[in-house]
């Protein structure tokens, strides 16, 4: 049975206890066939993957078509226009408490004189948004992809913080003040996260599909696509479970992965990568909507989490305020997730 979001902080800490606190350290390697997301091939058996060889391991893959990420120069830019919250409105690192909710953002300095893309990104249970930076590197990436990265803050302060259907409108309120603020590109609107990150971008899925160009949730099997429940329209989706995750069930994630596939009649897959401890795979909607999956058996030091964490993350220890554990997962891995959902939507703009 997945844990539901109000009951996740409690087994969490009574985890810890139990446990005796976090783990220095875990194995690298975890054996792939010890549980894993049920293979593309099993779920759509009258078609195999295209897999070809297969690496050791794999960067990053340049998905179809990744078009230029600069901003829009088309059109006579007008700048940013401060309102009574974002007064600040020079380039670099900002907090902005607005409606109650303090949101870190990295502004690009191109973004002052152009349209660029925005992307939200949200962490997860007992975290911050200095936890998910620690992680995604996001923000670090923002100059990169020409993108505003926003990550919110819940409260209380962590270790308590703790996410709920309540803070979406507040969050989505402050996604539109950035908007209209910085004029950013509404083709090129992001929402990604991670764990109870996750779940809200389930939700901002289902509710609002149409403000979103693309969406990466991660961690998280939601009751979007379940029970009826979709979003309006297709959405390019990128998700990623881990294969050995305790605090969310790998059940969750294939009944999950299972219903998005029925609900926008989804083709067969194709392989973007895979080795023996990941699979992602490719899969497209009759109106050509790209949805892909990523399954891993990657670990947190902390047998806590065990598959929920960040692959390509160095966050092993805790160095936060209010840090209970490491959550990167421990060894190499194939691919940073911050850096795949920042490539996944920087080549899915609206079109």
């Amino acid at each position: 049975m997945r844990a539901k979001p109000g009951r996740l902080l409690p087994l969490l800490l009574a985890a810890l206890v139990a446990c005796g606190g976090t783990e220095e350290h875990a194995a690298d390697d975890v054996d792939a066939g010890d549980g894993g997301l049920v293979s593309d091939a099993v779920l759509d058996a009258t078609s195999a993957p295209e897999t070809g060889s297969v690496p050791d391991t794999v960067t990053v893959p340049e998905t179809a078509s990744a078009p230029d990420s600069a901003p829009d120069t088309a059109q006579p830019f007008p700048g940013p226009t401060a309102d009574n919250c974002i007064k600040d409105v020079t380039a670099g690192k900002h907090t902005y408490d607005c409606d109650g909710l303090v949101f870190n953002v990295a502004l690009p300095p191109a973004c002052l004189t152009a349209a660029c893309a925005l992307v939200f990104d949200v962490h997860g249970l007992t975290m911050s948004a200095q936890m998910q930076e620690k992680n995604t590197a996001m923000a670090a990436l923002a100059g990169k992809y020409n993108a505003i990265v926003v990550q919110p803050n819940a409260k209380p302060a962590p270790p308590m913080s703790s996410w709920s259907p309540s803070d979406d409108g507040k969050v989505l309120a402050f996604l539109n003040r950035m908007r209209k603020v910085f004029h950013t590109d509404d083709k090129r609107i992001h929402f990604t996260g991670f764990s109870q990150g996750g779940d809200m971008t389930w939700r901002m899925l289902c509710k609002h599909a149409g403000l979103f160009a693309s969406v990466a949730p991660a961690a998280f099997s939601s009751g979007c696509f379940i029970g009826g429940d979709k979003p309006s329209v297709t959405v390019p989706l990128l998700y990623m479970h881990g294969n050995k995750d305790v605090l969310q069930p790998l059940s969750g994630a294939d009944k999950m992965r299972q219903a998005i596939i029925t609900a926008w009649k989804l083709g067969a897959p194709s392989t973007v990568s895979a080795d023996n401890k990941h699979e992602w795979t490719r899969r497209k909607a009759p109106d050509g909507t790209v949805v892909e999956f990523i399954g891993h058996n990657y670990s947190a030091a902390s047998p806590v989490l065990g598959g929920h964490c960040y692959p390509g993350s160095s966050d092993l220890q805790p160095s936060a305020p209010g840090q209970l554990m490491g959550y990167g997962c421990v060894g190499k891995s194939a691919f940073a997730w911050g850096e795949a959902v920042m490539t996944f939507f920087a080549a899915h703009p609206k079109q």
